[in-house]
């Protein structure tokens, strides 16, 4: 029999700890980034303090949590417009997105982890969010709801996205 070597074996910790489930996220490990070259020196903090938007959350159809994020990044960077990206077009705008998450500049907001259910060929993601002015605690409560077409034969690329459905405030 042979005996692992502690480099082998710490080797197959590491791949067998880095599987995860469908149920568990695998968890990436944090490390400080590296300067970007494009970025004039003394910059680094602005252009890592208004990271670019995930573009393609507004096209997932596995993680609604990622158009979640997405939405709290427009947010927190004043993207009111991109934001409003987040639900079926002409249902909000930048000015309704900004009111409604009580029209402060830059707010916090947050959610909760939900999960998804079907019902009648779609899918619904429904959560908790909070939202708080910059630095400011406790927030708006409520419950946000996001929807999609659970793959329907002749349904439009966009109800086949993930997109917000609804918030309901509890104020």
């Amino acid at each position: 029999m042979m005996r692992a070597t502690p480099v082998l074996a710490t080797a197959l910790a590491f791949a067998l700890g880095s599987c995860g489930t469908a149920d568990e996220p695998a968890v990436e490990a944090s490390e400080a980034p590296l300067a970007d070259p494009a970025v004039p020196a003394g910059e680094e903090d602005a252009a890592q303090a208004a990271p670019t938007l995930d573009e393609a959350a507004l096209t997932d159809r596995e993680n609604p949590q990622r158009l979640l994020a997405y939405i709290a990044a427009a947010a927190a960077q004043g993207q009111w417009g991109q934001g409003a990206r987040a639900w079926h077009e002409g249902q909000m705008d930048a000015a309704g997105l900004k009111a409604e998450l009580g029209g402060q500049e830059a707010p916090r907001v947050t959610f909760g982890t939900g999960m998804a259910e079907g019902a009648a060929g779609s899918l619904y993601y429904e959560t908790t969010i909070e939202v708080a002015p910059a630095g400011a605690s406790p927030g708006r409560k409520g419950t946000i709801t996001l929807r999609r077409v659970n793959d329907v034969p002749g349904a439009e690329e966009w109800q086949l996205n993930w997109h917000v459905d609804r918030i309901a405030w509890k104020d």
